[in-house]
Parts: structure tokens; C-alpha cells; sequence
């Protein structure tokens, strides 16, 4: 009977509000309160509203380095040359002129210019990208061809623009380039209420090991900050 009070204070406390307070804001539950498709976040007064997705404008000295690989990103959905390599070589092309200074090349392997962009700070990987960024992707093809997935940093992208915690982005799948929508740390399928949420990234075969991921937000392995890759190489 001692313990009978005790469970009483237990489901009490639970029940507070402050018992429910740090685990509403707690990251680790933040997504399962999150509705599936997010309300964009209304404009506050004054035009001071968070931090726009569309990335920098550029200054009058012309467009800057997310602007340029924007338009590079665009360019490349008109091409219909078909080229291996899953982005890395698009993605060279892209650089070369947004980023002139950049030392890398898509000989050296995107897991170098993940190391330069780790040195200057603009590796991340969480799954919120803007628009101009460079996304990376694990084990889109068995590169090394041991049947295995355990091919990281594989494939390659550039955000065209994204919508709450989903973006959309170009990337070279199958040796052509197309668009992409993917939703990392979110639900596990192509499609809901008839909406792609997530594309089919890696194509698959009859040797692919079981529990193969296949969508691309499953195979999302982080970004590259543009803004933050340029500062550092002018410096």
C-alpha cells in the first residue's frame, strides 16, 4: 500500500504541463508532433520574417555563388547527354564557375570535397538544404560492385527548392538528369494521397542484399552550405 501514493505523484506529474513541455520540445519527439505536410510559416510584421529559402539575391556586382549554381543546376535538366558518374562530374562543371577557387575535381570523389567542405564548416547533415546547396547521397548505385551497400557518398545533387522538411533537387540517376523530391527522416514511402514525397533513387536489381533503401530520403547522407563552401575558399 506504500506504493500507492507514490504512482499517484507519478501520473500527476505526467500529467502537468511542465512534464509535457520538455518532451514537446524534445528534437527526438519534435517530428512525430510536426503535421505530415507543415502550414508555411506566416511573414512577420515589419518583412522580418525567418530566413528565406530562395537563398541570397546576389549583390551589384552580379550574382554570387548559390545564384550561380542555381542557374548551373537549371541548365543541367535541358541536357539530354548521358554521362556516369551519378552527378559528381555536373556537379565539377557547376563549381568551376560558381566557385572558381575550389580545388577539387570529380576525379578526386566527392568523399574530398565533403573533407574541404568539413574544413569549412559547411558540411551538415541535417535535412534541411536551401535552395543552391549540394546534396549527398549513400549507396544511389553499388559503385565498388561487391553487392553490397556500403557504397557511401555515391551520388550528388543540387537543391532546386524545397517545402517544409521535403526539397527538390537535380540529380543524374540512370546516366541522365532529372528532378528528385526527397524527404530525409521522413515516411518511408514514394507516395501519400497520391503525392510523390519521396523518388526512387537507386534502381533496383535482383542481387540487391535485403533491407536495400532504395527512396531518396532514405539515402540522404547531408549537404553542403554553397554560401559557406565560397567564403571559405576566397579567404
Amino acid at each position: 500500500m506504500r506504493l500507492l501514493p507514490l504512482l499517484l505523484l507519478v501520473v500527476a506529474a505526467c500529467a502537468s504541463e511542465k512534464a509535457r513541455g520538455p518532451a514537446y520540445h524534445s528534437p527526438l519527439l519534435r517530428s512525430a508532433w510536426e503535421p505530415l505536410f507543415p502550414r508555411p510559416t506566416p511573414p512577420s510584421e515589419g518583412g522580418q520574417g525567418e530566413e528565406s529559402d530562395s537563398g541570397s539575391s546576389g549583390t551589384a556586382a552580379g550574382p554570387d555563388a548559390r545564384e550561380k549554381v542555381l542557374a548551373g543546376a537549371t541548365k543541367l535538366l535541358g541536357q539530354t547527354e548521358e554521362r556516369s558518374g551519378y552527378g559528381a562530374q555536373d556537379l565539377e562543371q557547376i563549381l568551376e564557375q560558381a566557385i572558381p577557387g575550389l580545388e577539387w575535381n570529380a576525379s578526386q570523389g566527392l568523399a574530398a570535397l565533403v573533407d574541404i567542405a568539413e574544413r569549412a564548416g559547411a558540411h551538415d547533415t541535417d535535412g534541411r538544404p536551401r535552395p543552391g546547396d549540394i546534396v549527398l547521397f549513400h549507396n544511389q548505385v553499388d559503385a565498388n560492385g561487391n553487392g553490397e551497400v556500403d557504397d557511401w557518398l555515391t551520388g550528388c545533387g543540387v537543391v532546386l527548392d524545397r517545402d517544409g522538411p521535403r526539397f527538390r533537387a537535380v540529380i543524374r540517376t540512370a546516366h541522365a538528369p532529372r528532378e528528385i523530391v526527397a524527404w530525409p527522416d521522413g515516411p518511408a514511402v514514394r507516395q501519400h494521397d497520391g503525392e510523390v514525397i519521396n523518388s526512387f533513387l537507386r534502381v533496383p536489381h535482383r542481387s540487391d542484399p535485403k533491407g536495400t533503401v532504395y527512396l531518396a530520403g532514405g539515402l540522404y547522407a547531408g549537404h553542403i552550405d554553397v554560401d559557406d563552401l565560397a567564403d571559405a575558399t576566397a579567404d
